[in-house]
């Protein structure tokens, strides 16, 4: 770039010409123009949903009738509707001036407003949240980010609505009321979480200033990522039904394997967090938070109701249930204490349950195996290199010399060749029984049922069969990690340009000069 006296774009130009890459920067200033464009519409979007929030709660401070609703019947404190800038939109009226149209009058463009989610796609001048309840729902950074509604009154409609996803409004990775609670989120490493936005405000009303709720989603790993940055235990606060159950199940699931502390609020004097604050109020709501317990000792309190324990069948299905929500553990610690709670619950015996549940374990592992593992025929080249390896494992010294299992993309013949490395780094004997025991132990028996198949396999092995096979996997990396800076170029990844272009230069030569390295 410095000796030709060339910019960044002649020269990556120039060099991907020399090294056979095309290079088109035409398409690179298009996808700095699209990544413009996208900061733009973001930009207005928020824009636009900043200043929607100071029409919404115009038109609820406007609406005595369902101030009254908010503040009265829902009991919910001024203080907290602020807080959450709760609003209202006015139904639309056939005939009469709309929603959109005054939005319109206000200098938006319908292109914007069509991105926004706030109005229907088929009929696109009537907003779907017309004639509800409005809640803001913003990011962990407090942008606004989309809106939900709730509906007033007896109506065919859903009770609650969210906006559709926009470029902005990802319902799976958004959480209501975290923004309004992240201060005292981390400052206690706890969060509340709930089934609805009433339920939210309801808890902050109590002075609980916790409580999340999805938006109308199923609680999802996104959801416990974002938990998981600023919490260390989740109270869950789900409707005292069966539904609520199934939920409460499910979201247990997802945060068992990543080691979370889980306890459920127990709903004694209502059905849902809400209910409690419209008929018994602040104090008992604020007090049903110390009265949790473990998740896992809840749901089995919960599920030997729902089951008939003095059933073989039923006893079995609970067994089962249980069994396969322990195998997510993410410890043999937490797994044994958990094996240890179904026991005492149960009265069936541990060693009973470990023995279902390693006989589970090897069931699913098989079955995935049936269903996603390759065919065992050998039909890579990784494979063949394999076979040569345990026909003749002299050739081991060979391979280790130029490749490595990170060279390695079938994940069977990986597992293989690190128990080859890791009887070669001990020093000791290379042998089929040797090598199968490691392999068995150190994998399990679905691994051992590869390796067997692969010895069965007959074929004449040479040393220019390996050579090529070396040769093959060395020129795959190399070309791969020339593919990777290719899309960076194309996509305009932010590096070094003289660290880029370098890099490229030492990628080709090495393609160029590729050889297999022997004994000798």
């Amino acid at each position: 770039m410095d000796i030709e006296k060339l910019d960044y774009n002649d020269a990556v130009d120039s060099l991907c010409t020399k090294i056979g890459i095309e290079y088109d920067s035409a398409t690179r200033s298009m996808g700095i123009k699209r990544k413009i464009h996208d900061k733009t519409l973001i930009s207005e979007i928020y824009n636009l949903n900043a200043k929607l929030i100071k029409v919404f709660v115009f038109f609820l401070n406007n609406n005595q009738k369902i101030l009254s609703y908010i503040l009265q019947e829902r009991r919910i404190s001024r203080e907290i509707v602020d807080l959450f800038n709760i609003g209202y939109l006015l139904c639309d009226v056939v005939g009469k001036s709309s929603f959109y149209d005054f939005l319109v009058s206000k200098g938006y463009s319908s292109s914007i407003l069509s991105k926004s989610g706030l109005f229907a796609s088929r009929r696109e001048k009537f907003s779907i949240l017309s004639g509800r309840l409005i809640f803001p729902i913003k990011d962990f950074k407090g942008n606004v980010v989309g809106f939900g509604g709730r509906i007033l009154g007896k109506d065919n409609g859903s009770k609650y609505i969210n906006l559709s996803e926009t470029r902005v409004f990802k319902k799976r990775e958004l959480l209501y009321g975290f923004y309004e609670g992240l201060s005292m989120i981390k400052e206690t490493r706890s969060i509340i979480l709930t089934e609805g936005y009433i339920d939210v405000l309801a808890f902050f009303t109590a002075g609980i200033k916790i409580a999340v709720s999805t938006l109308g989603t199923s609680f999802s790993t996104q959801h416990l990522a974002l938990i998981k940055r600023y919490a260390d235990k989740i109270l869950i606060c789900f409707d005292d039904d069966m539904a609520g159950l199934v939920a409460t199940f499910k979201a247990y699931q997802i945060c068992l394997p990543f080691n979370i502390d889980v306890s459920v609020i127990r709903m004694k004097y209502g059905v849902d967090p809400a209910d409690v604050l419209k008929n018994k109020g602040v104090s008992v709501l604020s007090n049903m938070v110390n009265d949790s317990c473990d998740a896992f000792e809840y749901l089995l309190e919960k599920y030997s109701l729902k089951y008939d324990l003095n059933k073989t069948t039923d006893l079995n299905s609970m067994v089962n249930l249980f069994i396969n929500l322990i195998g997510l553990s993410s410890t043999n610690t937490q797994r044994d204490l958990l094996l240890s709670k179904l026991e005492s619950k149960l009265g069936v015996k541990l060693e009973t349950l470990r023995k279902d549940y390693y006989s589970m374990r090897e069931k699913k592992a098989i079955a995935s195996y049936k269903k996603n593992a390759c065919s065992y025929e050998v039909n890579t080249y990784e494979r063949y290199l394999l076979v040569a390896l345990l026909k003749d494992f002299n050739y081991f010294t060979i391979i280790r010399r130029n490749i490595n299992d990170s060279d390695l993309y079938d994940i069977d013949v990986k597992k293989i060749f690190v128990c080859f490395e890791n009887l070669f780094d001990n020093n000791n004997s290379f042998s089929l029984f040797n090598l199968k025991e490691l392999l068995k132990n150190k994998y399990g028996s679905i691994s051992e049922i590869f390796f067997e198949n692969m010895l069965r396999v007959e074929f004449e092995v040479d040393d220019e069969m390996v050579k090529q096979i070396l040769f093959a996997i060395k020129k795959r990396k190399v070309e791969n990690r020339i593919l990777a800076f290719k899309e960076m170029i194309k996509n305009y990844v932010s590096i070094d340009a003289k660290a880029q272009i370098r890099e490229l230069m030492f990628l080709n030569m090495q393609r160029e000069n590729l050889r297999i390295y022997l004994n000798e």
